[in-house]
């Protein structure tokens, strides 16, 4: 194992795994999930490839003018447990105006 992961091995006190996703956002499409419901994941980071303003939560009801925003071209949002509670672990849901493009990177316990 690589220092990273010895560190994150015991920071979170069991060994983790990181997850990487690509999630499309069609324009102005309703709300989509972004990341299923997963009691192991403790922490998340997303960067915004597109050019269009994402909007993400933790409900359905995400959109326009609800919702964390992710700025165009390399915004980022991220959360842990050690700072968020539960949060990472939720489902969490996404929206885009203009439509764009998510890069996920998920560290789940094994």
């Amino acid at each position: 194992m690589g220092a990273a992961r010895d560190y994150i091995t015991k920071e979170y006190g069991r060994p983790c795994e990181t997850v990487e996703a690509v999630v499309p956002l069609v324009a102005a499409a309703a709300a989509a999930v972004v990341l299923p419901n997963n009691p192991n994941r403790l922490a998340w980071t997303i960067w915004n490839l597109g050019a269009g303003v994402a909007q993400i939560g933790p409900s359905s009801a995400v959109g326009a003018l609800f919702g964390s925003n992710v700025a165009g071209a390399g915004g980022m949002i991220g959360v842990t447990v050690r700072e968020d509670g539960e949060l990472p672990s939720r489902q969490l849901w996404g929206y885009s105006l203009a439509g764009t493009t998510l890069y996920i990177l998920q560290t789940v316990a094994l």
